[in-house]
């Protein structure tokens, strides 16, 4: 009786003990994890990946967690492998650890190490504000007369695209560092593509001018690049890397650069005469006007500040090649007139002195020889010669364009001495008579209204 009591007890004993060493533990045999693409719009990007198991637990969770506290909660049943996911903040952390448990058990766990996060993909760069200037003679943004410069200074705020550390950009571009800065880049035409994308597929990019400032003389008449209508487009764009003309890196797949708005300079064509001419027949001076914005679109010169005051324009507006025409001068006459497109671009003419005709102080016409009546007139316009030494004449009627509109010869006698010149057919305005003698010619202007 007694050993099989005993016999009993040991049996159930060895039962319970080989039952505590079959039991199985839980073991994390796989823990893998991937990055996906970073939103600019959130700064968020994906971590996933997955776990794989053995003899997992029946109850409690599954918790993936990282070094920053971001963590996806799994529950059972418990398939091997489960996936995971986390949206993160992108901030570039060094060295995060990421670890799989299963609450249930504590001891089963898994552990992910050394992990670089991203960089952050939100993109704050801004270009910031700019003040423009143009010196010289031009009146009109923008738009540059030969000589002209213009300067565009930032103002300090620019915001420079984020440094770029997983990995560095030297890792790439082994000359290359995060030193950011301005660039200006010209463009033949108005830039079509816009942050983030990638600039250098614009049809109409020509290149980067200019680092930090920007400063431009128009020196040739023309832009450095051919343009149309000699207009450039300059615009200011932020810089990863100044020294190696570098604009965006970035370690997600989006770029980050900031664009300041074109501003669209025109290079004007310098202003210059050609082919001037004194005539001492009939005391004018006519010049040929080239250049300026008139070369461009057809637009027209315009001549004023006519020196002498007894000197008047025959023509005072014309366009590129056309002339410019003053008559009345008198012998020994310096003469000066400016002559400018609508942009401000000038050019001052000078001549002189000017030769008139060597003739005698009794054979020249002057104003004691004859009185204009009425004077302003409606329709006829008298002319009543009083002691002229001159019998032959020729009297013309000008526009204020230098166009004529009315020729006369007449022959001064004792019994003819008065003429009239019927203006009736002609449009109200300012006209000039000229009266023209062998040897001398004198200009009045009339009025008619």
């Amino acid at each position: 009786m007694k050993n099989r009591y005993l016999n009993v007890i040991l049996l159930f004993i060895f039962t319970i003990q080989i039952t505590s060493f079959s039991y199985a533990q839980c073991s994390i045999t796989n823990f893998t994890a991937s990055w996906g693409s970073c939103d600019p719009s959130t700064n968020l990007f994906e971590l996933s990946g997955t776990v794989t198991f053995v003899n997992q637990p029946t109850t409690g969770y599954l918790t993936i967690t990282d070094c920053i506290g971001n963590a996806d909660t799994l529950y059972p049943p418990f398939t091997s492998p489960s996936s995971f996911y986390l949206q993160l903040n992108s901030t570039g952390t060094q060295n995060c650890t990421i670890t799989a448990v299963f609450t249930a058990d504590t001891n089963c766990i898994g552990t992910l190490n050394n992990l670089d996060y991203p960089g952050t993909c939100f993109c704050n760069a801004d270009v910031g504000t700019f003040n423009t200037n143009i010196s010289g003679q031009s009146t009109t943004n923008y738009t540059l007369c030969y000589g002209d410069v213009i300067e565009i200074t930032s103002n300090g705020d620019m915001i420079p695209p984020y440094e770029a550390l997983s990995p560095p950009i030297s890792d790439w571009y082994p000359s290359a560092e995060y030193r950011p800065g301005i660039g200006f880049a010209i463009y033949s035409c108005p830039p079509t593509i816009s942050p983030q994308d990638d600039i250098s597929s614009d049809p109409c990019l020509a290149g980067v001018f200019s680092l930090n400032n920007f400063r431009d003389s128009n020196s040739l008449g023309e832009p450095i690049i051919p343009a149309m209508n000699n207009t450039v487009y300059i615009v200011p764009i932020t810089f990863y890397d100044t020294v190696e003309f570098i604009y965006s890196y970035t370690n997600v797949s989006s770029n980050c650069y900031s664009m300041g708005n074109p501003i669209a300079v025109q290079y004007l064509p310098e202003i210059i005469d050609s082919n001037a001419q004194e005539n001492n027949i009939d005391s004018t001076y006519t010049v040929e006007i080239y250049g300026g914005l008139p070369q461009l679109n057809g637009s027209l010169f315009s001549a004023y500040n006519l020196i002498p005051t007894t000197a008047y324009f025959i023509n005072n507006t014309t366009n590129h090649g056309g002339i410019i025409k003053i008559g009345g001068l008198l012998d020994g006459d310096v003469y000066s007139f400016s002559v400018s497109d609508s942009t401000g671009c000038e050019l001052i003419i000078n001549g002189g002195p000017y030769v008139g005709l060597p003739v005698g102080t009794s054979e020249m016409i002057t104003n004691s020889d004859f009185t204009i009546y009425p004077n302003p007139t409606k329709d006829e316009l008298t002319i009543e010669f009083l002691n002229t030494k001159e019998n032959n004449l020729t009297l013309e009627i000008y526009t204020i364009l230098g166009k004529k509109v009315l020729q006369k010869h007449v022959e001064i006698s004792s019994s003819t001495s008065i003429f009239h010149l019927n203006l009736e057919n002609e449009a109200n305005g300012v006209y000039f008579l000229k009266i023209i003698s062998k040897n001398s010619s004198l200009t009045k202007q009339i009025l008619k209204n």
